[in-house]
């Protein structure tokens, strides 16, 4: 009697703690008094904001278990649920082009984030990028910082305790900070891109808070002339992430390049690309609710791909633009997956129309692209750029994996600039490492010196998944020699 009441506990506190998660994005705030409200499981109901917040490409909150926004960020301010800076929330993240944008938003698209504190009921991460140099005229960043807020100061309005925290200095793509849920229910993945080196900067967010993870080298170089990178996203299931690359050239061969995620260990794998050829540049994105389908679009099209059947590799237009104003042109923005799984698009500037793909499980245009699909009711209400960065808070516990139970998280081995995982291993394994571009050698040795395995790897892309079930348990030397007779060795285990 005694393990079940315990039992009945602790079941009550997880089904209470995913009823919050669920909670987290029930309203986005959009802009000029204007939001919108996830309020059942069909409709998207729009309501008048009791604020203006100046947001754009740059915007991130979270509501509380009522369904009301209590932190909104757009890089240079951390707001509270009235609209207002909270203590300590004003001139966040002072950065060389901070001046620029300042009390409008840090102009990068997905560059902040906001996250539970896991554990801590009332506490929560603000994650942002700044803005620090300039490559082709546009302001990149070259810092991650965070703040931390909690909501239990100010009557419920919140306080920012900890403020502008340096998580990692290096050069990194415009923004595009993405969390997936770990394996175990509780502790957040974070991502980030550098600029134009293949390389994912990957950190933990737990309960002892927020730390670098693992760099991991995986992809391949996008040879293009504009250094602007557009949207980002992440499917349902939280194991695939994509990313768009654009070109102004006169090729106009664009590229959605689509990673495998293992929300166990927090690292990429199996790695692809999709080429696009449009006039106009790739800006927004968004995975079907299913996971089975891929959209994305131009400032005037929108396009579909099935990601799931390789008979069915067709790109198909489902929406086009149809150059209506209001005020301004209601172009296409960036795409966001809602609660009740449609797909909203946002415009640009400051408009009053949204559009929404109202079925995006279904193939082809019976998807059902909507344009207008929502309204503000005042014409001195307005829609304000992009959709607010928010991660999936439903993913929860991923039953049957090897991490669904909670327990201190390891990075895994690194050593030089070569990653290997799981090291030890048994059947598979996973070599990452920037010497695998273009044709590589790999050999492995045992301990007596003796070459056990030699593979050559051509065209590589920073990656490879090395079969060694042929191989006894014992410690082993694994060599990566590149065409310029660049070498780095390391030490593996078989168990």
């Amino acid at each position: 009697m005694i393990q079940l009441k315990y039992r009945l506990v602790i079941l009550f506190f997880l089904l209470f703690s995913f009823n919050l998660q669920a909670q987290f994005d029930a309203r986005w705030v959009l802009g000029t008094f204007a939001q919108i409200h996830f309020n059942d499981s069909n409709s998207i109901k729009y309501e008048t904001g009791n604020f203006d917040v100046i947001t754009s490409i740059n915007s991130s909150q979270i509501c509380d278990n009522n369904q009301e926004p209590i932190i909104l960020c757009h890089g240079t301010i951390i707001y509270n649920k009235n609209g207002v800076p909270m203590e300590n929330g004003d001139s966040i993240n002072l950065c060389k082009y901070w001046n620029v944008h300042y009390p409008s938003d840090l102009n990068s698209w997905q560059g902040s984030l906001v996250l539970p504190f896991p554990n801590y009921f009332n506490k929560y991460f603000v994650i942002y990028t700044s803005l620090d140099t300039a490559i082709q005229g546009i302001n990149l960043p070259t810092k991650i910082r965070y703040s931390i807020v909690d909501m239990a100061y100010n009557n419920g309005l919140g306080k920012v305790i900890e403020k502008d925290k340096i998580l990692n200095e290096s050069l990194f793509e415009w923004g595009r900070i993405n969390a997936i849920q770990h394996a175990n229910g509780r502790d957040w993945w974070i991502i980030q891109n550098g600029f134009q080196d293949m390389k994912h900067y990957i950190y933990l967010l737990d309960p002892m808070g927020i730390k670098p993870y693992t760099i991991q080298t995986i992809g391949s170089l996008y040879n293009k002339n504009t250094p602007y990178e557009y949207q980002s996203c992440v499917n349902q299931s939280g194991n695939q992430i994509a990313y768009l690359y654009s070109t102004q050239d006169n090729d106009h061969k664009h590229r959605v390049d689509l990673y495998d995620f293992d929300r166990c260990s927090g690292l990429l794998y199996n790695y692809k690309t999709i080429n696009i050829v449009d006039s106009f540049e790739l800006l927004g994105c968004a995975f079907s609710p299913n996971d089975s389908l891929f959209y994305a679009n131009t400032w005037t099209k929108i396009v579909q791909i099935n990601l799931k059947n390789s008979n069915d590799t067709s790109i198909i237009i489902v929406g086009r633009w149809d150059s209506i104003y209001d005020p301004i042109a209601t172009l296409f923005n960036s795409e966001k997956i809602t609660p009740n799984n449609k797909i909203i698009i946002s415009t640009w500037g400051g408009t009053h129309q949204l559009h929404c793909i109202n079925f995006p499980n279904i193939r082809g245009v019976n998807c059902d692209f909507i344009l207008g699909y929502l309204h503000t009711d005042s014409q001195n209400h307005f829609f304000r750029g992009a959709l607010p960065n928010y991660p999936n808070f439903r993913l929860g516990v991923l039953k049957g994996s090897e991490c669904d139970t909670i327990r201190e998280v390891k990075p895994p081995n690194i050593s030089d600039g070569v990653l290997l995982y799981p090291n030890p291993c048994r059947d598979e394994l996973m070599v990452n490492s920037y010497l695998l571009v273009g044709n590589t050698t790999i050999e492995i040795f045992d301990v007596l010196g003796r070459k056990v395995n030699s593979l050559n790897v051509s065209n590589g892309n920073g990656v490879i998944n090395i079969d060694v079930k042929h191989l006894a348990a014992a410690l082993y030397l694994l060599k990566i020699t590149n065409k310029n007779g660049e070498h780095k060795t390391v030490k593996f285990v078989i168990e």
